[in-house]
């Protein structure tokens, strides 16, 4: 399995990567789950995600480099209390459960065509966890 290269590149697949898609967010709005506080602290990993790469951006500049620096370090450690919640959150649902794997997979920093066989295997119970909890909202 790849390592990842910077803590950078872990934050920024929680906003940017093909896998950060959310197509299970509107199984959680239909009353058919009980994930919505997964859903939330998600959405609160992509948020700082996208904050720290805006800081990221401003480190390069000298006048901001030592402020930049010391927001991305609170932004890291408050990402960390974040995953710790995600993990300590039960999941109610596919939908949970969906959201717990997408994390996994984020946090190996790996982009889906480095992907290794744990990666793929992941993947695939995402995928299942999103279909399962798609095929509970509609019936």
């Amino acid at each position: 399995m790849s390592k990842p290269t910077s803590r950078r590149a872990i934050l920024a697949g929680i906003a940017a990567s093909s896998v950060a898609a959310l197509p299970v967010a509107a199984v959680a709005t239909t009353g058919q789950s009980d994930d919505s506080e997964l859903l939330r602290l998600e959405a609160q990993l992509a948020a700082l995600g996208i904050e720290y790469d805006k800081l990221d951006e401003e480190s390069v500049k000298p006048e901001f480099r030592e402020e930049a620096m010391a927001a991305m370090d609170r932004i890291s450690e408050l990402d960390n209390k974040v995953q710790d919640a995600i993990r300590d959150t039960p999941a109610h649902s596919g939908v949970g459960i969906a959201v717990k794997l997408r994390l996994v997979l984020r946090l190996g920093g790996n982009l889906e065509e480095n992907f290794d066989h744990q990666d793929l295997i992941t993947l695939s119970a995402m995928r299942d966890a999103e279909r399962l909890a798609g095929k509970g909202a509609q019936g």
